[in-house]
């Protein structure tokens, strides 16, 4: 009996360039939220509103933690941003 995998259709998707870029992103940038640095390392400035797919989570309107937006409705963030 040959069942369909169901990873097949999911890498055609994954080659997509935005995709991928979306993946490192939000790898790098979930690594990157561990650290309890004060300052930013080697950064550069960017045009506001240029990473529409950056989130920031706010709580009474002060920034708690980052995520990355995933799809329409959803938002990737590190576990340690839901207590």
């Amino acid at each position: 009996m040959n069942l369909p995998s169901l990873h097949s259709n999911n890498i055609d998707k994954m080659s997509n360039p935005f995709c991928v870029e979306l993946i490192i992103f939000t790898i790098l940038f979930l690594t990157l939220q561990a650290c309890v640095c004060t300052e930013i390392i080697g950064g550069r400035v960017i045009k506001p509103h240029s990473r529409p797919y950056m989130v920031s989570i706010q709580e009474n309107k002060q920034h708690i933690c980052g995520g990355a937006l995933i799809a329409r409705r959803w938002v990737l963030t590190a576990a340690h941003c839901k207590e």
